[in-house]
Order: structure tokens, then C-alpha cells, then sequence
């Protein structure tokens, strides 16, 4: 079924909480260690996904890989780009870290 409102709204919703996110990591990023940042923003992300996994009825099932490296690799790689863009946000003006 074709949505364009809904697609619409999302992408909108998406943007605001991201700017969100960028705001808070910016206003915490004297006072607060950014391994600390980087945990929290990670553990509160899983919960919406659990609650999805959750109403469809697939958790815990639908956390498992049949790829355990190549999900540690992503994984890392992953935590590694969230750790440089936090750290470019607290470090930098908004507008440059967002250009990098």
C-alpha cells in the first residue's frame, strides 16, 4: 500500500529526534564521559526495539544471527563510528561536526 503521508511524517519525526539527540549530546558534553553518553544512548535504542521484537512475537528469537563474527564486526565498527560522531559533536560546533 502507498503511504506518502505517513512516509512523510516519519521522515519528519526522524529528523526532529535526531536534532534532539545532536542538542542533548552537545549540552552534556563537558559534564558527562563520553563512553557514558555512547552506553546510554545504546541501551535506551534497544528498547524500542524489544518492545517491537516483543509485539511481534519474536523475542528473543529475532536478536539471533547465524553470523556471529560478521555481527561483532558490524557491532564494533559500529560503536566505533557512534563514539567519533558524539565526540565531534562535544568537541565541535554544531554545524561543523555535522558537516564531517
Amino acid at each position: 500500500m502507498d503511504r506518502p503521508t505517513a512516509g512523510i511524517l516519519l521522515r519528519l519525526l526522524s529528523g526532529l529526534l535526531f536534532a534532539a539527540m545532536m542538542i542533548s549530546i552537545k549540552a552534556v558534553g563537558n559534564e558527562v564521559p563520553l563512553g557514558q553518553t555512547v552506553f546510554f544512548r545504546s541501551a535506551f535504542a534497544m528498547l524500542p526495539i524489544v518492545v517491537y521484537l516483543a509485539l511481534r512475537g519474536s523475542f528473543p528469537a529475532g536478536l539471533a544471527t547465524r553470523r556471529p563474527a560478521g555481527h561483532l564486526l558490524r557491532s564494533g565498527l559500529g560503536a566505533a563510528a557512534m563514539f567519533a560522531s558524539f565526540a565531534s559533536l562535544a568537541l565541535l560546533p554544531v554545524a561543523e561536526a555535522t558537516l564531517l
